[in-house]
Order: structure tokens, then sequence, then C-alpha cells
């Protein structure tokens, strides 16, 4: 979390079969409060990461998001707690590497 967007939520949305995924991806990047976005399996198409400046604003957000015909929210859960240092991993020598997909991931949020 960070002080500009002390709200975050995650974001699970369904998508209709007739919304193609370049679609809503590309309705995601106009968003600028959708920091990650994963397609994913299981009973949801998408999680997303939100950072807010309030709830109000989380709303508002949850609201384009669903502006997208055919979206459908799925659940929604706050960042309580980032987990500091996972991100790392040590290699010959000691020295520690970033794990490219964590990193992404924690500078998302």
């Amino acid at each position: 979390m960070t002080a500009e967007t002390p709200v975050q939520a995650i974001v699970r949305v369904r998508l209709a079969p007739s919304l193609q995924q370049q679609v809503f991806e590309g309705w995601l990047r106009a968003i600028p409060a959708v920091r990650y976005a994963v397609l994913v399996t299981g009973d949801a198409d998408y999680e997303l990461l939100l950072g807010c400046h309030s709830f109000a604003d989380l709303g508002d957000v949850i609201t384009q998001v669903c502006g997208c015909r055919d979206v459908q929210v799925a659940s929604t859960a706050l960042v309580l707690h980032e987990v500091a240092g996972l991100g790392r991993r040590k290699c010959r020598g000691g020295r520690s590497i970033p794990d490219e997909v964590t990193v992404r991931r924690l500078s998302a949020m």
C-alpha cells in the first residue's frame, strides 16, 4: 500500500462468454486505479488489484470496471497488509536476486 492509494482491494470479475478478453483488458487499461490484472482459472475470469484514495473512490472504480458491458464482480476483498520480503531469492555468493513475478506484483501494489 502506498500513501497515494491507502485503500487497496482485490476484485474478482467474471466475463460473459460474448465479451472478448482483449476488449475487457483494453477497458482496464483506461482505468488508472487498476494496478494489476491477471486472467485466472476457477469461478472468476480475472483478479484485479485496485489502488484507491478512499472507500468512496473504491466504489467508483468498481462501478467503472462494471461499466464494461457483460462484466460482473464476483467478489471484493480489502488488502489489509502486504507481506514484505517475498520477492528475493539467494544466488551463489549470497547475493539476493529479485523474483521477477513477485517484484512485478509488489510494484503494482
